[in-house]
């Protein structure tokens, strides 16, 4: 895998986050399967051994010191087996010869198959023979070991699943310590790592994208891990102390509690005590007073004898007494039915009063305070409501109240007031109250006229206006108030005035409600008549 440089990566962090990991400080390469490559080393006591991964041109690339540890382990390997040989020849008397030797490449990923070509020797060395093949198959299992050690964790699956499929018998421990499988390991590929790294740069963009943040530190806390880590799980084995300590302390608020309701039954258990003693001296004292009440008891007993003797004559008594007393009743009710007789005219009178005196007094005190109501200009419709509860069912009557009804809201200028208005009115008009009798005021008059001396109406030819407002006048003063309106509506007919015509419907009221009263007062005198 080439080296590339990562965007956004701090060199120094990443050399920091790779020192995390067990075995990062040194360079491996991942060997693929396939790879070519030929390279052996015959070793002494005639043993021979596969290449190591050498370095070709469809194989990965071969590390310096993974090799020299397999050349060093496949050299203790060999010496052990010819030590072992030797001293097998020198036991058996026999001169051996020299170890065959022999160089086969073996690719990665395929099991190895020792090869050896042996020595020519007498037949007699069989055995040295055998020892010799015993020794090179432990070295290659050995070297085997070495490499699945040293191999990624991809070659030695395959490895494992290569041991199980042709080695069957054998166990799986040694199927773990020839692969080198350790599961309390950590292995590290590359990909983990361009993983890891693609990782940490993301966290490390979103932070440093932060205003506010440096990036050192933001660099400082992504690399600090493992110490976060301890950190959480500190704060957690804290936080189950905590609450443990809450549990704790809610069973001994608990149990307070409990002791406290046990003390509070102590207490009432004492107070029932103190409650029980109290009631029995109580009922002992019942007992002395129920003792003492005996005797008089006894005493009652012999007064109750006595009293009853004196009751019964009492009862005599009493009977007597009811006798006496009903006798008088009946003598009272006499007198009663008798006084009743007498009262029955007197009833009839009293009837006869209130009649009359609903027909005449109530009716009549009705029209005269309606009659005071209407000598003012004032509204009358409380004193009209009074008099048409007095004055009762009389159809006649009634119908006179409805007229009057008319104006009892705003009520109706008196006669009074229509005489001073009508002054005002003629005097706009240009007339005069006086009556002009002589023929020297009539000439006077008509020679201003002609002269132009006066600022009135010319419509006046001869005291004509003058003549009629004297006597619309005279009639008002006489309480002739229908003649002194025919003269009003003769007058504006020869000379229409605003103001004459509102004093003739001022007037018209007043009339309509003098002549309803009237109707009134003849019915209501009439009702006064047939009474008497």
């Amino acid at each position: 895998m080439a080296n590339r440089p990562l965007p956004n990566v701090d060199p120094d962090a990443l050399s920091k986050l790779a020192s995390q990991y067990p075995g990062s400080g040194q360079t491996r390469t991942e060997p693929k399967l396939g790879g070519s490559g030929s390279g052996g080393s015959g070793g002494s006591g005639g043993s021979g051994s596969g290449g190591d991964g050498g370095s070709g041109e469809n194989g990965g690339p071969g590390d310096k010191s993974a090799a020299d540890k397999a050349a060093a382990d496949k050299s203790t390997a060999d010496k052990g087996a010819s030590d072992k040989g030797a001293s097998d020849r020198s036991a058996a008397g026999r001169d051996t010869g020299k170890g065959a030797t022999g160089s086969t490449a073996t690719p990665s990923g395929e099991r190895p198959v020792a090869s050896s070509e042996p020595a020519k020797a007498p037949a007699g060395a069989a055995g040295g023979r055998g020892s010799g093949a015993w020794a090179f198959v432990f070295a290659v299992i050995a070297v085997g070991g070495a490499l699945g050690a040293l191999a990624a964790p991809s070659l030695r699956d395959e490895a494992r699943t290569a041991l199980h499929r042709y080695v069957p018998q054998m166990s799986p421990k040694w199927v773990d310590f020839i692969t080198g499988q350790d599961t309390g390991r950590l292995e590290i590929t590359y990909d983990g790592l361009d993983q890891r790294i693609a990782q940490l740069t993301a966290a490390l963009e979103r932070i440093t994208g932060t205003p506010g943040l440096d990036a050192g530190a933001a660099r400082e806390l992504l690399l600090k891990t493992e110490q976060n880590q301890r950190l959480g799980a500190a704060e957690q084995a804290v936080s189950a102390q905590a609450t443990v300590v809450e549990t704790v302390s809610n069973r001994i608020d608990a149990l307070e509690q409990r002791i406290a309701a046990l003390d509070e039954v102590q207490q009432t258990l004492e107070g029932l005590a103190a409650r029980a003693d109290a009631a029995e001296q109580s009922i002992a004292g019942l007992r002395e007073a129920v003792e003492a009440l005996e005797p008089r008891l006894s005493a009652l007993a012999d007064d109750g004898e006595r009293t009853a003797g004196a009751v019964g004559e009492l009862s005599k008594r009493v009977d007597a007494a009811v006798a006496e007393i009903g006798e008088r009743i009946a003598g009272l009710s006499g007198e009663v039915a008798k006084a009743n007789a007498g009262l029955g005219p007197v009833a009839e009178m009293a009837n006869q009063v209130a009649a009359q005196r609903k027909a005449i007094e109530l009716p009549l005190i009705g029209m005269t305070q309606l009659r005071l109501a209407l000598d003012r200009d004032t509204p009358y419709k409380a004193e009209l409501t009074l008099a048409e509860r007095l004055v009762g069912n009389d159809p006649e009557a009634m119908a006179a109240l409805t007229d009057l009804g008319a104006y009892a809201g705003t009520g109706v200028t008196t006669l009074g007031g229509l005489r001073r208005d009508f002054a005002f009115v003629a005097t706009q008009m240009g007339g005069s109250l006086t009556r002009i009798q002589s023929w020297t005021q009539r000439l006077s008059s008509w020679l201003e006229v002609l002269v132009g001396t006066r600022s009135l109406p010319e419509a006046d030819p001869i005291g004509e206006v003058t003549a009629a407002v004297a006597s619309i006048d005279a009639a008002l003063e006489a309480g002739q108030l229908d003649l002194a309106i025919s003269e009003a509506v003769a007058l504006n007919g020869r000379r229409s005035d605003v103001l004459l015509e509102g004093w003739i419907v001022e007037a018209r009221k007043r009339f309509a409600t003098e002549q309803a009263f009237d109707t009134l007062a003849e019915r209501i005198y009439a009702r006064i008549g047939t009474a008497g």
